[in-house]
């Protein structure tokens, strides 16, 4: 099994495109092991959410960009396992 993580991001819905678009580019350009795995709107409250899928463990860097994004509500981190 390979392990490899998840991230949910919450920002404003207005920000989705955006987002969707700035990872997107930043993942090829910097040909890291990220993709988009889907961005839309929370169903309740209508959040803006992108879900990014990362082979492997999230680079810390990364992770610290979310952390000082002021675009950026909250994020989740989380754990798949995946049958290699």
């Amino acid at each position: 099994m390979e392990n490899h993580q998840g991230i949910v991001i919450l920002c404003s819905p207005s920000l989705v495109n955006w987002m969707h678009k700035t990872f997107a580019e930043l993942f090829a350009d910097q040909r890291l092991p990220a993709s988009i795995a889907w961005s839309g709107h929370s169903c309740r409250y209508g959040q803006g959410v992108v879900m990014v899928t990362w082979k492997g463990e999230v680079s810390e860097h990364f992770l610290g960009q979310l952390e000082i994004d002021t675009d950026v509500i909250d994020y989740v981190l989380y754990n798949v396992s995946v049958a290699s």
